[in-house]
């Protein structure tokens, strides 16, 4: 019983957050319209009220602190309605459209609490979770299908990271990097490495196709 609640609970939230956004973007619209933006104005009006709104729902959530949190506490709570936003801005229109804009894309991870300088660049391809736990240094490059995230669950116990990719750093397709993980500056890791909790990679350093790290790599 109490499993089929905490799904009640998730649906709910996720209802709330598509209404929100949904009814925000509406509002906007119409105030558009009545200022005179008709005609061929509509769909940008519509497009950028839906912006808008998105990045508020992520300036405005309520963000899990860092570290380790029970599944019944606040924090986790915390993330499991950041979790639900982030199937939303996920929906395949919205995250290409937001990802496929170098612009948009920078607005909306800082709104949510990410560290990403503007010149870094984000395939719209790239799977990304938790923009509130990641920093992406300038120059930055984010490869195609490959995967952040902050967070981790073991049990009972969500534990939440920083992931940290430091500048001219290169992150090759297909790879999987977790939280608590450190990329220095300047490093060229090929498509499909993996990176557990707690890796770090110091400035410079070179990982080939399919390497997994799971400790400290020394300069």
């Amino acid at each position: 019983m109490k499993r089929v609640i905490n799904f009640a609970i998730f649906d709910v939230i996720i209802v709330i957050l598509w209404a929100v956004l949904l009814g925000g973007s509406y509002a906007l619209t119409k105030l558009a319209y009545d200022a005179g933006a008709t005609g061929v104005w509509v769909v940008p009006s519509a497009l950028l009220s839906g912006f808008l709104v998105l990045c508020l729902m992520g300036l405005l959530l309520p963000r899990p602190a860092m570290g380790k949190h029970n599944r019944a506490g606040k924090q986790a709570f915390y993330w499991y309605v950041q979790f639900q936003f982030s199937r939303i801005w996920h929906y395949h229109p919205i995250y290409h459209f937001v990802f496929s804009i170098g612009l948009l894309r920078f607005l909306f991870l800082r709104s949510c609490g990410g560290k990403v300088a503007f010149s870094s660049s984000i395939s719209s391809f790239a799977d990304l979770h938790d923009p509130y736990c990641l920093t992406i240094g300038p120059g930055a490059i984010i490869g195609m299908h490959a995967t952040l995230t902050g967070h981790f669950i073991v049990g009972d116990v969500i534990v939440v990271g920083p992931l940290v990719i430091g500048e001219d750093s290169l992150v090759g397709a297909f790879s999987i990097i977790g939280p608590r993980v450190t990329i220095g500056k300047g490093c060229l890791i090929e498509g499909k490495c993996e990176f557990f909790p707690g890796s770090v990679l110091a400035d410079g350093q070179r990982l080939t196709k399919g390497t997994e790290l799971r400790k400290a790599v020394a300069p």
